[in-house]
């Protein structure tokens, strides 16, 4: 991993707005998207670069022309993005990982959480239904062992053959609905040549003998599934 990440994190003191807006008495459960842009500042070419770095491994990886799922894949770019936001963020005070049952969570000056996800074009990221999924998207609801309230996704999305990355967005969910979101890609200069994995290699014959009957029949349920829980 380059060490490119911690030569350009800055303090931005729009990140003071965040902190009036779940300050003592009344609570703006959604953050406004003018200050988490302009809170999140130079950190979007870092989030932006953890992303993108997380599919170069995948897309140098043994694994991409062999790997048959797409929830192989998420799982894969999800522990890649993960480990590079630790070494992205490590010494620097004011942005943490919090751990949780079975993720991590980015903590910005302990007032916004950042959640890292795979999404599609319309901006909904994939999840397994479960509480924890569903409690990150209703603002209403707390986070576990922790105190911040206002939370938002970074998503990347593939394009149509899956083989790119088309987009990485910051997403505020309201429940089932988008209250808003914006391009981290589209305020990144230098960002528009994205890597591109290789084409898998094209199954043997026994290995397609081997192949599940099911393969090609799943549920739209299954396929859901098969995204991943990260």
């Amino acid at each position: 991993m380059r060490n490119r990440y911690k030569n350009i994190l800055t303090h931005h003191s729009s990140i003071s707005k965040i902190v009036a807006s779940v300050g003592a008495g009344d609570v703006s459960l959604f953050p406004e998207i003018d200050h988490v842009r302009t809170a999140l500042g130079s950190y979007h070419r870092v989030i932006l670069d953890i992303v993108l770095d997380a599919w170069r491994e995948w897309a140098q990886s043994v694994y991409a022309a062999r790997w048959r799922t797409s929830r192989g894949r998420a799982n894969f770019i999800w522990e890649e993005m993960i480990a590079n936001a630790h070494k992205a963020f490590d010494g620097d005070a004011r942005v943490r990982l919090h751990k949780t049952s079975g993720s991590f969570w980015l903590v910005v000056n302990n007032v916004l959480v950042i959640r890292l996800k795979k999404g599609d074009n319309a901006g909904f990221s994939s999840n397994f239904p479960t509480s924890a999924a569903l409690d990150f998207h209703d603002p209403q609801q707390p986070l576990p062992a922790i105190s911040v309230v206002q939370r938002v996704e970074v998503q990347y999305s593939l394009d149509r053959n899956q083989l790119a990355i088309a987009d990485v967005n910051v997403v505020c969910r309201n429940g089932k609905d988008i209250a808003w979101s914006y391009s981290i890609l589209s305020l990144a200069s230098g960002a528009s040549s994205l890597p591109i994995w290789p084409a898998p290699t094209p199954p043997t014959a026994l290995e397609n003998l081997l192949r599940p009957r099911t393969e090609g029949t799943t549920s739209k349920a299954a396929n859901a599934a098969d995204e991943g829980i990260k």
